[in-house]
C-alpha cells in the first residue's frame, strides 16, 4: 500500500493467468494486476484491471512494480496520444500488436485521469516509485 498525496494506492499481484501467450520472453511469466486508488478526501475508488509479467529467474518481484509498470504504460500513452506516434516512438512492425499494447497503454492513461491523477501528478507518482 501506497500513500500518495491524498490517495491510497494498492497494487495486488495475483496467480499466473492461465494463458501465458504473448509472454516477452520464454522466462517471463504472466499474472494478474489489480490496481486500486482510493480518494481519500472523498472516498471515491477505482480500480483498474491487467496483466503483468516479469521474469523470476532475473528479478525478484518488489512491492509496487506492477504499479510502476501501469504508470509507465500511461506516460507511454500520454507522450504519444495517436497510435502512428506509438508505432514510430516503439518501434513495431506488427500494426496488430501495436494497437494492443497501445490500447492497454490509453485504458491506464485513463484510469488514472478517472482517479483524478492527471500528468504531473502522475509524474511525481512515477519518480517517487522509480528512485
Amino acid at each position: 500500500m501506497l500513500n500518495f498525496k491524498n490517495y491510497t494506492i494498492r497494487e495486488e499481484l495475483g496467480r499466473s493467468t492461465p494463458s501465458q501467450s504473448g509472454l516477452f520472453t520464454s522466462g517471463h511469466e504472466k499474472h494478474h494486476l489489480t490496481i486500486e486508488i482510493l480518494n481519500n478526501e472523498n472516498g471515491d475508488k477505482f480500480t483498474h484491471r491487467t496483466s503483468y509479467q516479469y521474469n523470476p529467474s532475473a528479478t525478484t518481484y518488489q512491492e509496487n512494480d506492477g504499479l510502476l509498470a501501469v504508470i509507465m504504460d500511461a506516460d507511454s500513452f500520454a507522450s504519444t496520444r495517436y497510435l502512428e506516434n506509438f508505432i514510430a516512438e516503439f518501434g513495431y512492425d506488427d500494426r496488430k500488436k501495436a494497437e494492443k499494447a497501445f490500447n492497454a497503454c490509453k485504458r491506464a492513461f485513463e484510469f488514472f485521469l478517472k482517479a483524478r491523477i492527471d500528468e504531473p501528478k502522475l509524474g511525481i507518482l512515477r519518480d517517487m516509485l522509480d528512485e
